[in-house]
């Protein structure tokens, strides 16, 4: 009986430690210290990688600056005088005779001169402000061959009489070649340029202007025929003075000069203030060397790009 109950003791034991082989320890889920093993596969979990869309930077578009315009005048030259265009008196007339009508030759000046009177006295004194000048360079009011958008009277006769220029926004000059017909000076900046009313506004007012309503002295003062690009110190060196009083230092345009000036006298119905203006004018006109030296040439306007 004895060894019956130690065969049952090994028995009982054997049973005890055999559910035990299965899970080495097993402790409780709550208890924070526990450790779990167990035995056969374990599944391994691959992690999951998110891959972003690559963000291409935004490129702004690049603006290019724009750029000023150049105006290249169509040349004022006579074919036949455009090979010899840099020798002086071609380039002056053809400044010079810019704006006249067809028929305004020397010939034609001679006559045009004598047909001029003696101005009557005029009534009141001269003032600047009579005559509104630098307005648009319209067509229609001011007879300008083209009208460059936004260009008053100055910026249209320095355009007119450059051989290049460049211009920038609201038509302002920037820079070009101009030669002064009054001193054969190359210009380079039209701050060296004034805008010389040939026959100037006081000798019109005294000669006749006087007489005019505001209408009449405000297109006279824009009228291209009646302005030229000139050297600022010649311009202010001739002031207000008739060609008894001034003529330009270069001897070469005082024909241009004397016809462009009747022109504008007989234009306007403006006489003479003495008897010496018809003798300086005589004595400019016969240095003309042929009556065919100030034929005017039609050209079309400077192209605006």
């Amino acid at each position: 009986m004895a060894w019956d109950l130690r065969k049952l003791g090994i028995v009982v034991a054997v049973a005890m430690v055999w559910p035990v082989a299965g899970c080495v320890i097993h402790e409780a889920e709550d208890d924070p210290t526990s450790v779990v093993t167990t035995t056969g596969p374990t599944n391994t979990i691959e992690p999951t990688i998110t891959v972003e869309p690559t963000i291409e930077p935004t490129v702004e578009p690049t603006v290019e600056p724009t750029p000023d315009i150049t105006i290249l005048p169509t040349p004022i030259f006579s074919p036949q005088s455009r090979d010899a265009r840099l020798l002086g008196p071609e380039l002056v007339t053809g400044i010079l005779a810019h704006s006249l009508p067809g028929e305004d030759t020397p010939a034609w000046a001679f006559k045009a001169l004598d047909d001029l009177e003696l101005a009557a006295e005029p009534v009141g004194a001269y003032k600047r402000t009579e005559f509104p000048h630098w307005k648009g360079a319209s067509v229609t009011d001011w007879g300008w061959a083209a009208k460059p958008g936004g260009c008053n009277a100055r910026q249209a006769s320095l355009i007119r009489d450059a051989e290049t220029v460049t211009v920038g926004a609201k038509c302002k000059v920037e820079s070009g070649t101009w030669t002064d017909p009054y001193t054969l000076q190359v210009l380079t900046s039209p701050t060296q340029i004034d805008i010389d009313h040939v026959v100037p506004l006081a000798a019109a007012w005294r000669t006749g202007a006087w007489e005019w309503d505001k209408a009449t002295r405000q297109k006279f003062a824009n009228d291209p025929l009646v302005l030229v690009s000139v050297l600022a110190s010649a311009n202010r060196a001739k002031g207000d003075k008739a060609p008894q009083d001034w003529e330009p230092a270069n001897k070469q345009a005082l024909c241009s000069y004397a016809v462009r000036w009747v022109a504008i006298k007989a234009t306007y119905n403006l006489g003479l203030e003495s008897q010496a203006e018809r003798t300086s004018l005589e004595g400019m006109l016969g240095t003309c060397q042929d009556v065919d030296e100030l034929d005017p040439v039609e050209t079309d306007p400077p192209p605006i790009l």
